[in-house]
């Protein structure tokens, strides 16, 4: 709070910070660290030893991450799940101004089964006979918080906290998103080409934008090196070469027999 404080001061005159994002990155700070504490109380719950309860919380929390980055290390696996519990982009949206019920969701329901987890395991400790009903009550947890999830991801709802509304989508689009009547599928084909790479980025964001008001809407991703015979057929169907479409990249929408 004291560096914006000290922007503000130091600001010249109609050039304040904007405060939205810095509130949302506040927000994202405080719901991330949560969880983490959460999980953090659940290593030490099970174990008397601090070390060890360090080591476990470490071990929990780097399996967190390690979801959100299957996708990466791993093409072609599957990106549903890693794009829900993406710890580097749950940060990344809260830093832009976006608040994503989706990634307030994530957070809740993993604070909500650590603690619960927690209490158990200290209650099992003193009183070993409630052991099935503490794991009962742990599962109906996990089970309440899947489902609070997946309704935060089959209804997406985000708030742009930006000044200018950068991440808002124009009424008109909206009014074609919603009025969409068959399933539209959006293949991403990411450059080769390192100066595209922030550019895709920024298509990334526009597509969860898109979702948000149409989640039917199905983004699949094609990568070029891996998949260098489909690039080709699809460079022919827009009598491009393979190597306009690799090295650029190229963003297709497909609805029914229509493609552009």
């Amino acid at each position: 709070l004291a560096h914006v404080g000290l922007l503000l001061w130091l600001a010249p005159a109609g050039a304040a910070p904007d405060a939205g994002p810095i509130a949302s990155a506040y927000l994202g700070v405080l719901v991330t660290g949560a969880s983490a504490l959460a999980v953090g109380v659940l290593g030490s719950s099970v174990t008397r030893s601090q070390t060890t309860a360090a080591a476990l919380t470490f071990v929990l929390l780097l399996g967190v991450l390690f979801v959100g980055l299957v996708p990466d290390l791993t093409p072609g696996a599957p990106r549903e799940l890693a794009d829900v519990v993406d710890l580097r982009r749950h940060m990344d949206d809260f830093a832009r101004g976006l608040v994503d019920l989706r990634h307030v969701a994530v957070h809740a329901a993993l604070i909500a089964v650590a603690l619960t987890a927690a209490g158990v395991a200290i209650t099992v400790e003193r009183r070993p006979h409630a052991l099935p009903s503490g794991v009962a009550g742990v599962v109906l947890v996990a089970a309440a918080g899947a489902l609070v999830v997946t309704l935060a991801v089959r209804h997406p709802r985000r708030a742009d906290l930006t000044r200018a509304h950068t991440h808002s989508l124009e009424g008109r689009t909206r009014q074609i998103l919603e009025s969409s009547r068959e399933p539209v599928e959006a293949l991403v084909v990411h450059a080769g080409e390192p100066a595209f790479a922030d550019l895709y980025d920024e298509v990334e964001e526009l597509l969860r934008g898109f979702q948000t008001v149409a989640p039917e809407l199905r983004v699949t991703r094609l990568d070029p090196a891996l998949d260098p015979g489909r690039t080709a057929e699809l460079a022919a169907g827009m009598a491009l070469a393979p190597g306009e479409v690799s090295g650029g990249g190229a963003v297709v929408l497909r609805a029914g027999d229509r493609r552009r």
